[in-house]
């Protein structure tokens, strides 16, 4: 093969798809999979904002074993160390999807759901601000109280 060749072949791999050398889509597969091995890598040394996206990938259906549980688990660990969007999405687990599935003798969904609609609402969270004040219409005052109870400690929560 001739030097010129070799050398544009070259250039073709490293700036194209590499799909003359086996690239193409499984390299794509490949540079998402790293990334994603990066923002678990960054969720587990307790980066919030990591620890969010991973949330929201398991949650929204990105990557395989996606389920609602392990999704909940990483927006605890971003909303526990204080971020609004992990909150929020708690808020909407605990508020309108998982209610809907769960069994009468589960705890009160409500409580959980104002919880954390709350604690993203101080922090300026305008969407968790009016689903807050939209909930607090049909809660009992019982759960009203056990919400701002856990607001203090949200551990205390089952998070």
């Amino acid at each position: 093969m001739p030097a010129r060749t070799l050398i544009l072949l070259l250039i073709g791999a490293l700036l194209g798809g590499c799909s003359y050398f086996g690239g193409g889509k499984s390299a794509q597969f490949d540079v998402e999979q790293l990334k994603r091995a990066d923002l678990r890598q960054r969720a587990e040394q307790g980066d919030s904002e990591a620890q969010y996206q991973l949330g929201l990938a398991y949650c929204c259906g990105y990557g395989p074993g996606h389920t609602e549980t392990v999704a909940r688990g990483w927006f605890c660990k971003a909303a526990l160390n204080g971020h609004a969007g992990a909150q929020f999405q708690l808020g909407q687990l605990y508020g309108f999807r998982a209610a809907k599935n769960r069994p009468m003798s589960m705890p009160a969904y409500p409580d959980y759901a104002h919880l954390w609609y709350s604690l993203a609402a101080a922090q300026g969270h305008r969407l968790a601000l009016a689903y807050r004040d939209a909930l607090e219409r049909d809660m009992t005052a019982q759960q009203l109280s056990r919400s701002q109870d856990w607001s203090s400690h949200p551990r205390d929560a089952g998070c």
